[in-house]
């Protein structure tokens, strides 16, 4: 194992989202026209007939050819699941072929930030459907931008409300400046079952090995008297709850 990964870590705070975390955050788009303010997209009003004042609507500008939508969540999220709801009552067919992506950083001012994909849809959302679109791996960041793929003649980006929950990160074990996941922490307990693989060095360096094999679930760690030469076992997912044991700590991925 490779001992010159250097990054710092916290442990993590998890508190499960039951409720819609981009309700009237602040939000931005790259055009609106017809009233269609970015607002309207996360105001909580799912009405999906235009003239009732919920649906976002936004042109292409030559500045933007595919125009998009941006949420600021005001926090890092894990962003589990993305719930976007068509309209009914005429132009149905411009909701087809978007992307949903997350970010670190506000990519309007950050020109640079990396976009982490949560869900790609190539298809047309039914008339007046409320399309549920789950994060594939959990994507995790504070800005959510959801744009248009390509442009039809008379197109837009257009919907009538976007919804989004998932999990809420205070400070955090973080391993995403090395790997991009973070992972939940359960002292005096252990995952049972076989592992993947066993290992010896740091908390950050078995997460990372984690992050790298996509059967990881979390990781065992046994800190022992040297936490930089840790026993380190990686598990898939066994469908099970960790047991108590004084000598382990569980770490679960978030995303």
């Amino acid at each position: 194992m490779a001992h010159d990964i250097v990054c710092s870590f916290i442990y993590l705070e998890v508190a499960a989202a039951s409720e819609n975390i981009a309700l009237s955050k602040p939000v931005s788009s790259s055009h609106n026209s017809y009233g269609g303010v970015p607002e309207r997209g996360n105001d909580g009003n799912d009405n999906a007939v235009y003239s009732g004042n919920s649906c976002v609507l936004g042109q292409t500008t030559p500045a933007d050819p595919l125009p998009w939508w941006q949420i600021n969540l005001q926090a890092q999220y894990c962003v589990e699941v993305v719930a976007v709801t068509n309209r009914v009552d005429a132009f149905q067919w411009r909701l087809h072929n978007f992307t949903i992506s997350v970010y670190n950083e506000d990519p309007t001012t950050t020109p640079t930030a990396v976009a982490k994909v949560c869900a790609v849809y190539p298809g047309t959302v039914g008339s007046g459907v409320r399309e549920v679109l789950p994060c594939g791996s959990g994507v995790r960041g504070q800005y959510l931008r959801i744009h248009k793929n390509e442009m039809l003649y008379d197109d837009a980006l257009q919907f009538c409300e976007l919804e989004i929950y998932g999990t809420v990160s205070s400070l955090d074990f973080d391993t995403s400046q090395c790997t991009g996941s973070s992972f939940s922490g359960n002292p005096s307990h252990r995952l049972e079952g076989m592992s993947l693989s066993e290992h010896v060095g740091s908390r950050i360096q078995c997460g990372s090995l984690c992050d790298q094999n996509p059967s990881c679930f979390g990781f065992n760690f046994n800190a022992g008297i040297d936490r930089s030469n840790g026993h380190c076992k990686l598990m898939p997912n066994p469908g099970t709850d960790p047991v108590p044991d004084p000598i382990w700590a569980w770490y679960e991925k978030r995303c």
